[in-house]
């Protein structure tokens, strides 16, 4: 059976490798329902950064029958001076950072992700690694993690659980195989979630006819601009409705001071798509999209995630992957995804923080091609009704044939060394 490394800044309840981790070996009673049993990967390892006093690290690892190392390396070498493990999986998404000037937690993603090349260079060995969410807040570094993998021959898949989760209704192909705009609304921070905003969008627009062409264009409207804008747009304003409906929600019926913060930014893709998202925080606690095809018809979903009953089961679907990646040996989905991702997030917050404005401003750092993937059964579209968990939850994940990858430009150039 093939073994998996964990590597993570924390584990206290519910972080990301709590949810991860506690269900990897011995699966929590109703994972099976979002397509996650007895892995054939095998968790052995874990190495955690940070103990805060509601650290869980050891009963977590404990109850999976997982060891605890000190140092990064003694987690891939098991304590043997060579790496054994089959697969990282490296989980810096919570734990106790600084935020940069535009409120961005400086994650050290990058910095541990050095430490397993280290050791993987010493040695002489390449493995699948997974990061967890984004790659880096700094755009350089998240490019560089890109291509050190390609140059290594390193199968590298990253990104969050939103790709890979439910969508109530399922989306028609005839939409999203010919998508002329979009509208996602999501809620909490605009930065943590804004990423699953951005990511979830992206993977249901890269499937349009030639794939993603990359953005060549992006605007930040912040407060009452966003507001009215997505009011007062017709076109957007339809999408807007479309996506609330979802939810059963009617824009008409939600007094504007319950929306406790607001920000829309659109991207021009260079294909001339527009793809939208709007932070509507305080109003909703799931993520819609909504889609308007070419011949004007709409069609719009929500989330359909596992809550804290479940312990956030929708993180099942998020191993099943990470699983694959490491059984295969080939990525579960097209990393430059989440690089675009990374890298149109971190656009958002620069002029987030500069104060927006109506005007476009040009992104070609940002021009990122994806082929088109046809990889629609990963987000678990089919929709059921559980009768043991009383959730919604997806099927099993099909058998998913590794996507081809496109890098775009060379895209180094735009950031001084």
């Amino acid at each position: 059976m093939k073994t998996i490394a964990f590597i993570s800044t924390v584990c206290f309840p519910i972080s990301h490798c709590d949810v991860m981790l506690s269900r990897w070996n011995i699966p929590r009673e109703g994972d099976e329902a979002w397509g996650w049993g007895r892995s054939e990967v095998r968790a052995v390892s874990l190495y955690v950064g940070q103990h805060p006093e509601n650290d869980i690290s050891g009963p977590v690892a404990g109850a999976q029958g997982v060891t605890i190392y000190p140092t990064i390396e003694e987690a891939l070498t098991l304590g043997t001076g060579t790496v054994v493990v089959d697969g990282v999986a490296l989980i810096a998404e919570h734990g106790d950072f600084p935020d940069d000037e535009r409120g961005v937690k400086l994650y050290p993603r990058k910095e541990m992700f050095d430490e397993i090349i280290r050791v993987l260079d010493a040695i002489g060995k390449s493995i699948p690694i997974f990061c967890d969410k984004g790659l880096s807040w700094n755009r350089r570094w998240a490019i560089e993690m890109v291509e050190a993998c390609k140059v290594r021959g390193i199968p590298f898949f990253a990104g969050s659980s939103g790709p890979y989760g439910n969508s109530v209704p399922e989306l028609p192909s005839r939409i999203l195989d010919e998508p002329e705009e979009s509208l996602s609304v999501f809620f909490a921070g605009e930065e943590i979630y804004g990423f699953h905003s951005i990511e979830a969008a992206f993977s249901y627009l890269e499937q349009r006819p030639g794939g993603e062409a990359g953005i060549r264009a992006l605007r930040v409207l912040r407060d009452d601009e966003a507001f009215a804008e997505i009011n007062g747009e017709p076109g957007l304003n339809a999408l807007f409705r479309a996506a609330l409906a979802a939810m059963d929600l009617d824009p008409d019926t939600i007094p504007r001071e319950n929306y406790t913060r607001t920000l829309l930014f659109t991207y021009e893709h260079e294909d001339g798509l527009r793809s939208h998202h709007f932070h509507a925080d305080g109003v909703l606690k799931r993520f819609l999209i909504a889609i308007r095809s070419k011949s004007g018809e709409i069609a719009a979903a929500r989330s359909a995630g596992g809550g804290p009953e479940t312990h956030y089961a929708h993180f099942a679907t998020l191993n099943r992957m990470i699983e694959r990646m490491v059984a295969t040996g080939k990525p579960s989905a097209p990393i430059e995804r989440t690089l675009l991702s990374t890298l149109a997030l971190s656009r958002v917050m620069d002029l987030h923080f500069a104060g927006g404005g109506p005007d476009f401003v040009p992104t070609p750092e940002l021009g990122i091609t994806i082929s088109r993937c046809g990889v629609r059964d990963m987000h678990g579209l089919r929709s059921r009704r559980s009768g043991a968990t009383g959730h919604e939850t997806p099927p099993a994940t099909p058998d998913i044939q590794t996507t081809r990858l496109c890098a775009g430009r060379p895209l180094l150039r735009f950031f001084a060394a």
